[in-house]
């Protein structure tokens, strides 16, 4: 009986035509088997890539800004500390963070119209000097201060 000789499976060379590490970028190759898997692991990788690389230049831009102008950047007139909500705060807190910093900065601008206006009344001379700049805290503390005062109605509030 006389057979055919049997084919090798290893002597076809269609896939041994091209080394598949010739290609500098091997996700160019259209002709490619990739699985869909791939595809999106490989636009998962670049987009994280620009987002390291856009990082990387916020951070670059941040170090040069520190060594041009240092660290500190409030008060602007005279910089003392480093302060930055959008920078340092999360994102959840930074509109109370900044509401609170905006009322803290009317109240040290009201505490600064005030001293200079008691300024301006003790300067200008009047006949009762500075009496009424303790006027609205003296008879309460003079009430809390001596045991024997007569109960008020502040007093009785605060009980």
């Amino acid at each position: 009986m006389s057979r055919a000789p049997a084919e090798n499976p290893f002597a076809s060379n269609a896939s041994l035509d091209q080394n598949p590490f010739d290609a500098s970028d091997p996700f160019s190759d259209p002709t490619s088997t990739r699985s869909a898997g791939t595809d999106h692991r490989a636009a998962d990788l670049e987009r994280r890539e620009r987002e390291l690389a856009a990082r990387e230049a916020e951070l670059n831009q941040r170090a040069e800004h520190i060594q041009k102008h240092g660290r500190n950047n409030w008060p602007p007139f005279f910089p003392l500390i480093y302060h930055d909500i959008s920078a340092e705060v999360p994102e959840v807190h930074r509109a109370t963070v900044t509401r609170l910093y905006q009322i803290w900065l009317l109240l040290v601008l009201t505490l600064i119209i005030n001293f200079v206006a008691c300024l301006f009344i003790l300067l200008a001379g009047s006949p009762d000097g500075g009496k009424d700049l303790g006027g609205s805290i003296t008879p309460i503390y003079n009430g809390y201060m001596k045991e024997s005062s007569k109960p008020s109605k502040l007093s009785l509030m605060d009980t």
